[in-house]
């Protein structure tokens, strides 16, 4: 292919150069960094259409979106002088599982440490973390799968054999395999029960996949397959929901109540999948991600807070997320010591 005398508009709509753009690839990724080394001068026009394509590769939403063309306008003319490095490669790390301590002392002092180090270990359960712009994959005792979503902890109980539960504070997407109880007497089968609680909230299932939400005051499921049951943990109030699939539900601490809706999927469950989308989203609902995911602190001006942003972004691209900000919408953000201010020109 001559790329020589492509201009922005071909790029965008040339099939390769967009399938590099959304789905990189070891062919693809090795040609176009080889290409651009090779033609210097096309850097600015490059990222302009790299820019174009993941703004536009969304699909529209239901809400209302009065500021939208907003955004396409300032798309064609944002790009003119500012020219940026790639932001780097995706880094998702994963840590393997904690072993269990072992005793091992023939004296009375290291005998004590070692009882403690073990009893702390049977008798409080596992725990599992994830740092910024981390994700981590937790296979739990039954066969269920529980992939932590970044600066989030996962917590299991000691009593697994007898209680499936888990406790999260964060983010995690959950694949729970049916489990049957042991030595029953009754002549249908018994499932056990699996229960995570974030927060206030208890999600009660028995097989099924579903997201949770649980960062600061917000807590959200989002059920993808099966069945889930919501209730509060507290014994104070016996109000339940099931939520069926393509629901989402947010807890409202005010009321104790369930607020519950149609889940936009695409965007509420990207995050699994490598990918930040944003559909029509405020500039504090991007902000939030930018500090639960990253751990940055985000400032945007109150002239600006009903300004609305779309895009598609990889995960881990925190540059690439700032500039497509600062272009499609023609904002000035400025990042010093962790700290982003989002600001009007």
């Amino acid at each position: 292919m001559l790329y020589e005398n492509y201009q922005v508009s071909d790029f965008v709509t040339d099939d390769f150069f967009r399938k590099w753009v959304l789905s990189p690839d070891e062919k693809n990724q090795a040609y176009w960094q080889d290409w651009i080394r090779q033609h210097p001068d096309k850097q600015a026009v490059i990222k302009q259409a790299r820019l174009l394509v993941l703004m536009t590769n969304i699909e529209p939403v239901s809400t209302n979106e009065e500021n939208q063309q907003e955004i396409w306008e300032n798309i064609s003319h944002a790009l003119d002088e500012k020219v940026t490095s790639t932001a780097p490669n995706r880094k998702i790390h994963s840590r393997s599982s904690t072993s269990w301590l072992k005793i091992a002392a023939t004296v009375t002092g290291i005998l004590l440490v070692s009882f403690y180090a073990s009893y702390h270990s049977f008798f409080s359960g596992k725990e599992y973390r994830t740092g910024y712009g981390e994700v981590l994959t937790v296979e739990l005792p039954d066969g269920s799968t529980a992939l932590l979503n970044a600066n989030s902890t996962l917590q299991i109980t000691p009593r697994w054999q007898t209680q499936r539960e888990v406790w999260l504070e964060g983010e995690a997407f959950f694949t729970v395999e049916k489990s049957l109880v042991p030595n029953t007497e009754k002549e249908e089968t018994v499932y056990r029960k699996f229960t995570v609680h974030a927060g206030k909230v208890a999600v009660e299932v028995l097989g099924t996949r579903f997201n949770v939400q649980n960062r600061e005051n917000n807590t959200q499921i989002v059920l993808e397959e099966g069945i889930v049951r919501l209730k509060e943990n507290s014994q104070a109030t016996q109000e339940q929901i099931q939520l069926a699939e393509g629901e989402v539900a947010t807890y409202l601490p005010d009321n104790r109540t369930f607020r519950r809706e149609l889940a936009d999927t695409e965007s509420l469950l990207s995050w699994k999948e490598n990918i930040h989308v944003f559909k029509a989203a405020y500039l504090h609902e991007v902000a939030d991600v930018i500090e639960n995911i990253y751990g940055y602190q985000v400032r945007v001006s109150s002239e600006i807070a009903d300004r609305r942003f779309s895009a598609k972004i990889p995960y881990g691209q925190i540059n690439l997320l700032l500039d497509l900000l600062s272009e499609s919408l023609d904002l000035k953000v400025t990042n010093a010591n962790k700290e982003i201010r989002i600001e009007p020109r």
